[in-house]
């Protein structure tokens, strides 16, 4: 009886030292993680930032990504800007991309996911990626574009990238040729229906590495391409390299988006105003106008994950908050050239929703 005692008594004080201590006690006897008793609770919400931000075709729902670093928490979800909905989707949504008509969401992996799932919060099977990168709708036939690596490799013999169409009933197409591979492709999309604009970075074509030199005193800039149907890349360096920044800065262009109907583009450039902090040079939303570039923002800092709606009315990124270093959702109004800062990242770390 006494042995039975001190055991007791020694489970008692290594229980109350383990307490404090997450995931000190496990319970694999009988007990579920939901169930518990010792389980501690989270910790609130006070960390945390925004990415992979889309916007609908109409400009009004918006989708992210949310990532708590500090307590290895991460969720997605989808934000009304006029009912001020918010919900938490049942599956994760790295680098999101809405259909023409914004009933569906392509996500990296080649999945196609329902919208009106996403809102309802219920679980969406995994299920398995068939492709590597992001992916876009080619509108009309609802097949998916996609960033893939190439057949080709750099010099240290890492794979380049390429764009491979995947069409409804499985087809897959490439869209390059082994020779027009690049070290990086990003921020794909479709102009008037059929026309492919994209960031091209490291190309292998010896051709485009001339044209690039030719335009820059800088290596390794990233440059915006063209892709007709049925035809090689071609350069838009008309776009990006005038009235921003002097001559042969390098990584100049950072991000772009554009409309539906291509008549409202955007870019993250590096502004003209140095920082007052470090001398580094600040990043603004710039937009193209018939070949003239207009400054929108003025936030003197590094925005991020642009995005514009298909009617090109509104465009969205993610904002550095000087106080944390954090990213939040800034809406532009391409109309009123209005910036507003939504507060979206205070309202997830308060919600219910997005404490587990």
């Amino acid at each position: 009886m006494q042995d039975n005692r001190r055991t007791a008594l020694a489970l008692i004080v290594a229980l109350i030292a383990c307490l404090p201590l997450s995931g000190c006690i496990t319970c694999s006897q009988g007990f579920s993680s939901r169930d518990c008793p010792f389980k501690p609770p989270p910790p609130p919400l006070t960390e945390g930032t925004l990415s992979d931000l889309a916007v609908s075709p109409d400009g009004n729902i918006v989708a992210f990504s949310f990532r708590d670093d500090l307590h290895h928490r991460h969720a997605s979800g989808l934000f009304d800007r006029q009912t001020g909905k918010l919900a938490r989707a049942g599956i994760d949504l790295p680098s999101p991309s809405f259909s023409p008509d914004g009933k569906s969401l392509a996500i990296a992996g080649g999945r196609v996911v329902d919208v009106a799932a996403l809102w309802s919060g219920a679980p969406v099977p995994p299920g398995a990626p068939t492709i590597d990168g992001r992916s876009i709708f080619e509108p009309g036939t609802g097949a998916v574009l996609t960033v893939a690596r190439g057949t080709q490799k750099d010099p240290l013999g890492q794979p380049l990238d390429t764009l491979t169409l995947h069409a409804q009933d499985g087809a897959v197409r490439d869209l390059l040729a082994p020779a027009d591979e690049f070290g990086l492709i990003r921020d794909t999309a479709f102009v008037n229906k059929r026309w492919i604009l994209f960031i091209g970075f490291m190309p292998l074509n010896p051709q485009y590495q001339a044209y690039e030199r030719s335009l820059a005193t800088q290596k390794y800039q990233r440059f915006l391409y063209m892709l007709p149907p049925g035809e090689r890349p071609v350069p838009l360096d008309n776009i990006v390299f005038r009235d921003v920044g002097p001559a042969g800065a390098s990584s100049r262009l950072q991000e772009f988006a554009v409309s539906a109907d291509g008549t409202v583009m955007v870019f993250i450039l590096r502004a003209n105003t140095p920082s007052e902090r470090n001398r580094a040079y600040y990043y603004e939303v710039f937009r193209e106008d018939l070949g003239r570039l207009t400054q929108m923002t003025h936030a003197g800092g590094h925005p991020r994950d642009l995005a514009i709606s298909g009617n090109g009315t509104t465009a969205v990124f993610g904002y550095d908050v000087p106080s944390s270093g954090d990213y939040d959702l800034a809406v532009l109004d391409m109309r009123s050239g209005a910036t507003v800062k939504t507060g979206l990242l205070d309202r997830i770390k308060n919600d219910p929703q997005f404490q587990h």
